[in-house]
């Protein structure tokens, strides 16, 4: 017996070894070969907090970038966005090894295909090659998952108390844990919860003179938003959007699997509080948000990435029970449904679906971005020599070359208001200008001082782009 079971774990490991390398080679591949950022807006501002986060130190404390975030990116990111890319590529190895060491722990047969499950999620793929935060969200979350599977509670609460300062539903997943400390009763775990906050109001209380900074400086902390509100199944909805279609009807499957076991009493406590307990309260809590329209919720599904290695492992339970419900005497039957199942979670975000994975949609250049450059390229060939490049498209900064903390630069649209200079550049486009900005273009074309230079369209996943270029007046009209 016991010489099946050390075969059995030497097998998962070969297997799992197999699966990691196969994703890192995946992962350089596409580091390589293509060019996007992920998305336009947040991903590129957390790459330029990352990247000019040497230059201006107070950025490792800005609490919309994530100080631990930034800090732990910042040395990748000065290699340029390709360093950025590699460092939640790591990220994404790391989830997938301690996914699988999680559902080691918990017992779950065939573990290795709770790797397969969350490597296979079509938008966990496209957004790992991104600026955005969710990627170390979701390793620091499953570290502390594991660790807690392994009866390490006091490692795990001391990683789970730095969730917040990566993401502020961190702050979603210490609730959850702390309550679950509770009904242990582990009162000496508790205050571990408490290690990252400590450590980052007593930095604030050095450098910025505000211990309290972690809490007055939330960025989300209002109950208000400026993106509206949405359906209350618009997050049950995205959620097929992350996971694929054959993931998806796992999940589901294996959300009612726990649930009936731990009717039963037949499941590990970790696996209530902090693998059921964590999605539920994270997927409530965001729909509660989007709903209400508080907190500054966009409705973004991408948030969902953050408990992706959580939503694999509530998945496998649904592939245990959907290849386990057969009778023991129809082994082969057992073994061709397994294999049918796997083979689809593999291929389907290669699919046509429009839930899977498109690589020149999801994983280059929009052709937002692509006009920027261009518009880059004609500034510096026709306009070598000019004054501030204002604006409030993050993108533009990359394509610019600009430091957007640097004083003089960061004015952006405000600067109309009385800071303009002969020879200063404004760039003004239809969407982060208008929705961000609030700056019409019409106030542009009015303003005498502005002389239109250049304009250009594209359009770009059925949304009209338009930029313009206008140079600040050397001498009144």
């Amino acid at each position: 017996m016991q010489a099946d079971k050390a075969a059995s774990s030497s097998t998962e490991a070969r297997v799992m070894a197999g699966l990691l390398t196969v994703q890192a080679l995946c992962s350089a591949w596409l580091i390589i070969r293509f060019d996007g950022t992920g998305d336009a807006g947040d991903s590129v501002m957390h790459y330029l907090f990352a990247r000019y986060a040497p230059v201006h130190p107070e950025l490792y404390l800005d609490h919309w970038a994530k100080p631990l975030f930034v800090l732990l990116a910042s040395p990748f990111a000065q290699l340029g966005f390709s360093g950025m890319k590699v460092f939640n590529a790591l990220c994404a190895l790391g989830s997938t090894w301690l996914t699988y060491r999680t559902a080691t722990a918990l017992g779950i047969t065939r573990s290795w295909t709770v790797a397969v499950l969350f490597m296979s999620m079509p938008a966990g793929v496209a957004l790992t090659f991104s600026g955005l935060t969710e990627p170390l969200f979701a390793l620091l979350l499953i570290g502390a998952v594991e660790r807690c599977c392994q009866g390490r509670m006091f490692t795990a609460a001391f990683i789970a108390s730095w969730l917040p300062f990566v993401r502020s539903e961190g702050l979603l997943v210490l609730g959850v844990m702390g309550v679950y400390l509770l009904v242990l009763r582990r009162w000496k775990v508790i205050p571990m919860l408490l290690t990252g906050s400590a450590v980052y109001a007593l930095v604030g209380l050095v450098a910025i003179g505000d211990a309290l900074w972690i809490f007055t400086k939330i960025p989300y902390a209002r109950l208000a938003s400026s993106y509206g509100s949405g359906e209350w199944t618009h997050f049950l909805e995205q959620l097929l959007y992350i996971t694929g279609v054959p993931i998806y009807g796992l999940f589901w499957l294996g959300l009612v699997t726990i649930v009936v076991r731990m009717m039963q009493r037949r499941i590990r406590a970790e696996e209530v509080w902090l693998v059921l307990g964590v999605t539920v309260v994270y997927i409530v809590a965001h729909t509660l948000f989007w709903t209400l329209g508080i907190f500054h919720s966009m409705g973004l599904k991408r948030v969902l990435i953050g408990i992706a290695p959580l939503l694999a492992m509530i998945a496998v339970r649904g592939l245990e029970v959907l290849t386990g419900a057969w009778p023991v005497y129809w082994p082969m039957l057992r073994k061709a449904l397994f294999i049918g199942i796997i083979g689809h979670v593999i291929v389907f975000p290669f699919t046509s679906n429009p839930a899977a994975l498109d690589p020149m949609l999801d994983l280059k250049l929009t052709n937002d971005q692509r006009l920027a450059l261009k518009l880059a390229d004609r500034v510096r060939t026709e306009r070598p020599v000019h004054g501030r490049v204002i604006h409030h498209h993050p993108y533009v900064n990359m394509a610019f070359a600009l430091d957007p903390f640097e004083p003089a630069q960061k004015l952006g649209f405000d600067a109309l208001e009385d800071s303009l200079a002969p020879g200063d550049l404004v760039v003004w486009e239809n969407w982060f200008a208008v929705v961000e900005a609030g700056t019409d273009r019409a106030k542009l074309d009015r303003d005498p001082r502005l002389k239109l230079l250049w304009e250009d369209r594209t359009t770009d996943r059925g949304r009209e782009v338009v930029y313009a270029l206008y140079e600040v007046r050397t001498t009144s009209p």
